[in-house]
């Protein structure tokens, strides 16, 4: 009787104090952030909370440059206090500079829309800048082959469905038709493409995918459509 006791006021113990911390966090949040308005420059030199809203589902950017390699520490939170973007994760792809003795990155993915905080944590007071913008999330449909067509010796012409947002269409194309080996990979800015120079006789497998590419770089990819075959004019 007396261990169940003991366990229950336990479970009893950890329910209250497990809310409380994140009570505070976001407490601490809501009354030390700054309204900030994306694409914003910032220059600092103290910790801080820097408060955003994303009005629909967005791919965010941030451009940071800080310090200090491993006390200088940035964190993107939700309004329930959990991390969303981990600054191991932000921190991954840092640079220094040597002349201006910073390390600089820039970090993106998408979020959901809503209110997020931005956390700077600097050692000391370390000098930092930062830039977040965001834009409207790309989701692009998966890729649709509508032929293959081998009309000349050693080539066939392949044409997809034109999707919305797409910039261009990435074509693979193989000998083995699960794609396990020997694949190739081709880009186009239309919904075509030729490829030459294969072997006569054999047989081809073909699919595609549409493709954009965000401002910082990112490529968004929609999935593959389902293979078609082609047997290459001798």
């Amino acid at each position: 009787m007396k261990k169940a006791v003991s366990i229950i006021l336990c479970l009893v113990m950890l329910a209250t104090i497990v809310p409380i911390s994140v009570i505070t966090t976001n407490a601490a949040m809501a009354d030390e952030s700054e309204d900030y308005e994306l694409g914003t420059k910032i220059e600092g030199s103290s910790d801080s909370y820097f408060k955003f809203n994303l009005t629909q589902k967005s791919h965010i950017i941030l451009s940071c440059k800080y310090e200090h390699e491993y006390y200088d520490n940035w964190n993107i939170y939700d309004t329930s206090g959990r991390i969303v973007c981990k600054d191991i994760d932000i921190r991954t792809k840092a640079k220094y500079n040597p002349t201006t003795e910073q390390y600089s990155t820039i970090y993106s993915r998408n979020l959901n829309k809503g209110t997020y905080y931005l956390e700077v944590d600097v050692y000391g007071h370390n000098y930092y800048t930062f830039t977040l913008d965001a834009e409207p999330a790309i989701k692009l449909p998966k890729g649709t082959l509508t032929s293959v067509k081998s009309s000349k010796k050693g080539q066939f012409v392949a044409k997809c469905k034109s999707a919305a947002d797409a910039i261009g269409y990435q074509f693979q194309y193989s000998l083995n038709e699960r794609f396990k080996s020997g694949v190739k990979t081709l880009k186009s800015s239309v919904a075509k493409k030729t490829v030459k120079k294969l072997k006569v006789g054999k047989r081809y497998y073909v699919r595609v995918r549409p493709y954009t590419i965000y401002t910082d770089g990112t490529y968004v990819f929609g999935q593959y459509s389902l293979p078609k075959s082609v047997k290459i004019k001798k």
